[in-house]
């Protein structure tokens, strides 16, 4: 079954315990252990029963929030997951 994405969020942090703590209770992210599968995403946080965001490690210290999903949600939806994502990205504490 493949999955749509939306959208996502390309950001920047070193995932500092803090930044790790806010995205956890914000997000309702659930970390996932380091794993040697390089295409596992780094946290999980369900939306619906069909979506949820996906936190993925790039390079260094760049990471990107992606919301992916198997149903077709309404604009309404995606506006805001949209809106909750981009808020939480931006309010990321950074340090």
């Amino acid at each position: 079954m493949a999955y749509a994405t939306p959208f996502s969020i390309p950001f920047q942090a070193p995932m500092s315990s803090a930044q790790v703590s806010w995205l956890r209770e914000e997000l309702g992210l659930t970390i996932h252990p380091k794993t040697a599968i390089a295409d596992l995403p780094f946290a999980f946080g369900l939306l619906d029963r069909f979506s949820g965001f996906y936190l993925l490690k790039g390079e260094g210290d760049r990471w990107t929030l992606e919301c992916r999903t198997y149903e077709e949600p309404t604009p309404e939806q995606v506006a805001s997951w949209r809106a909750r994502a981009e808020w939480v990205v931006a309010a990321l504490p950074r340090r």
